[in-house]
């Protein structure tokens, strides 16, 4: 993204998001920087910032607005109201993935239109501003079930007694990273690939972002 104008003021554009866009995979900058350049078209005075090593919109009084996570292979983002996530989920036609206050994105294809990004930035903006809590704690901690877990990957954790065991064991949550991860694979060699690995990952009592957990 273009460096500030002169007349922006300098503290709602903050530097280590360009950073962090530079270095992400090159299928998420381009997305990355359309999502900025819609918050700030909604959000004029929006707050730019780092929290969890992601990039975060925030209003002037410090509520979140919207948030985006790159990862390899897609890209996570986050609208601080659940209602407006769904909403914008629906608009786009893609909830694969998805939960809560997140929209996950792998082509610029799966955003929703610039007018309804807009218009949903615009009134989070105004709820955050009015002082509304734009998200609910039962938003995030309202339990889901685990997910039916695939033929292959049942048949997988069958042979390795190691895996069997932590996959029993993993939170719902932890169970779904995995399933996602599998399911999500496009061709056959790529899912088997992936079953094969995520075996070997939980024979060593491994979640499914370990390295990420690692690098905290």
């Amino acid at each position: 993204m273009p460096s500030p104008q002169p007349n922006h003021d300098a503290r709602r554009f903050d530097p280590r998001l360009d950073l962090y866009i530079a270095k992400a995979a090159p299928f998420a900058r381009p997305i990355l920087e359309y999502i900025r350049d819609v918050v700030h078209e909604a959000c004029p005075d929006v707050v730019e910032t780092m929290k969890w090593q992601m990039p975060f919109f925030c209003h002037t009084n410090g509520k979140v607005v919207v948030f985006a996570g790159a990862f390899k292979e897609h890209l996570r983002f986050g609208i601080w109201n659940a209602e407006a996530a769904a909403s914008l989920r629906e608009a786009a036609g893609h909830n694969a993935g998805a939960t809560g206050s997140t929209v996950i994105i792998r082509t610029m294809k799966d955003l929703p239109t610039r007018k309804k990004m807009l218009a949903s930035f615009r009134q989070i903006w105004k709820d955050a501003g009015e002082g509304k809590t734009v998200m609910r704690r039962r938003d995030h901690q309202t339990p889901k079930p685990p997910l039916e877990v695939p033929a292959d990957l049942a048949a997988a954790l069958k042979k390795s007694k190691p895996a069997q065991f932590v996959f029993d064991k993993f939170s719902p949550s932890c169970q779904r990273e995995y399933i996602n991860w599998i399911n999500e694979a496009k061709q056959l060699a790529t899912r088997e690939r992936r079953l094969e690995q995520a075996v070997a990952w939980m024979a060593e009592g491994k979640q499914r972002n370990w390295k990420y957990q690692m690098a905290k």
